[in-house]
This record gives C-alpha cells, structure tokens and sequence, in this order.
C-alpha cells in the first residue's frame, strides 16, 4: 500500500475549506485523516463513493453522473438522514478527482459543493 500526500479542497457558497494531509492509496481506493475524521474515498470511473468517520457522526456520499444517489449521515445513537446527491460534475483522472454536487436533505436544499482532491505517491 503506497503512501500518498494529498491536497484537498472543499468550496461553498460560503466558504473555502484546504487540507494537506498523508494518506494511503490502495486500488481505486483513498484513506486518510482529516484532524478529527477518517476518510476513506473509493472510486472508479463512472462513481465515487465518499464515507467521513467522526467519532460521533459518520457520513456516506454516493456520486454519480449517471443517476441521481443516495446518501447517510448518521448521528450516533440519535439519528439517521437521508440524503438526495445530484452529481453536476465528476472528473476522475490521473491523480485527481473532481466533484461538484447539489446535496439535499429529504426535500431540503442543503447547498451546491465542490470537492477537489490531488494525490502524489511517495517513492
């Protein structure tokens, strides 16, 4: 399993979210960890599916330009939602992933996101 530098960028409407980490890169697979979150970041060439593990939360994104999909935010021991993905834009290719998504929870507009992540294998 190669380790990996990654570069991570989350913008909002609101907000620019950048995040340099270490990582490890298995076979159309993604793992690391973001201050207080495990991430673990599959993907092939057509969909990603993103799961973000809080010690208190876990969160499961499904992205597909094919299909709207479905999604989970659990908070521990006190709820689960449902969540409603719209993927706008999916880029997979040599060491980047793009995604920009419209999320909503159940009926509810939650806000347009766009996920970019650059990885470089270490030697």
């Amino acid at each position: 399993m190669p380790k990996i530098n990654i570069k991570s960028l989350l913008k909002t409407k609101e907000e620019e979210t950048f995040f340099e980490t270490k990582g490890i890169f298995e076979e159309d697979r993604i793992k690391y960890k973001e201050k207080d979150c495990f991430v673990k970041i599959d993907f092939q060439k057509e969909e990603i599916k993103m799961e973000r593990k809080k010690e208190d939360s876990f969160l499961v994104l499904n992205f597909s330009l094919t299909k709207e999909t479905d999604g989970i935010y659990q908070i521990h021991d006190l709820a689960n939602f449902s969540l409603n993905i719209k993927t706008k834009e999916l880029l997979i290719q040599n060491q980047k992933i793009h995604v920009r998504y419209l999320l909503y929870l159940q009926e509810v507009f939650l806000g347009e996101f766009d996920f970019q992540i650059e990885f470089e294998v270490l030697s």
